[in-house]
């Protein structure tokens, strides 16, 4: 296949993303019958027509990680196009193996999502110590014929509904506050999905899975709805270079 094919082929691939609905179904049909007329594999191009670098970069390193934190840090990472690994790192102090949340995706979102990530993630924990003796009463109320919960369990409820809101609000900023960029982003957020797939699947890793998450206490909700009053403009203004860098 000539490399002239070849572009051709990323270039429709990068249409097929448009925002534009009948553009991008007419670039993807034709992509289709040009690689069928050329014998071309269309899914090991895609990924291609982004032509940043893919790399890795510590997020976070501890001696572990809760269900909330995991799923703050994959969801901040996945608004730009990014995603997050799991590891290992080795601590000299403890001489034992900490935890690490990697974040795979492009050189210029990998700063931005950890920024954000660690961010929020310090705002949520100081939004439960502020209220937690006023959720533990709440909770307790609604269990006086039953089993109370932990206070562990509470916090950890509480926290992950917290998670839920604060990842709703983010994405909801880049549509109602920059609705042009956020067009342009999310056709460059796709092909960076594609991009970070194809280095997994060349390094042979696997992405950190969505967690599940049992909620019997009952306080996720306050955690959902006390996490409304967390301010994320300025945070997310940090990283407008970057949204607006979302530009080939």
């Amino acid at each position: 296949m000539s490399e002239k094919i070849t572009e051709k082929l990323r270039k429709l691939l990068a249409l097929s993303h448009s925002t534009n609905e009948h553009e991008a179904a007419q670039a993807l049909a034709q992509a289709i019958r040009l690689a069928a007329k050329h014998g071309v594999d269309i899914e090991k191009l895609k990924g291609t027509e982004f032509s940043g670098s893919i790399s890795e970069e510590d997020a976070m390193v501890k001696a572990g990680f809760k269900a909330w934190e995991r799923q703050l840090f994959l969801g901040v990472a996945r608004l730009f196009g990014c995603t997050m690994l799991t590891g290992y790192k080795y601590n000299s102090k403890r001489g034992r193996c900490d935890r690490r949340l990697v974040v795979c995706g492009a050189e210029q979102d990998r700063p931005v999502v950890i920024c954000l990530a660690t961010y929020l993630h310090r705002q949520v924990q100081k939004l439960y110590n502020k209220n937690k003796r006023d959720v533990r009463l709440r909770v307790m109320l609604n269990h006086l014929y039953g089993r109370m919960p932990s206070e562990y369990k509470i916090q950890q409820d509480y926290l992950y509904g917290a998670v839920v809101t604060v990842l709703q609000n983010a994405e909801k900023i880049f549509k109602t506050e920059a609705p042009e960029e956020y067009r342009e982003q999310c056709a460059l957020v796709l092909k960076k999905e594609y991009a970070v797939q194809n280095y997994l699947k060349e390094k042979a890793i696997g992405e950190a899975r969505k967690s599940t998450f049992d909620f019997s206490s009952g306080a996720e909700q306050y955690g959902a709805k006390d996490a409304q009053g967390i301010s994320i403009h300025k945070s997310i203004a940090a990283g407008k270079p970057a949204v607006k860098g979302y530009v080939e």
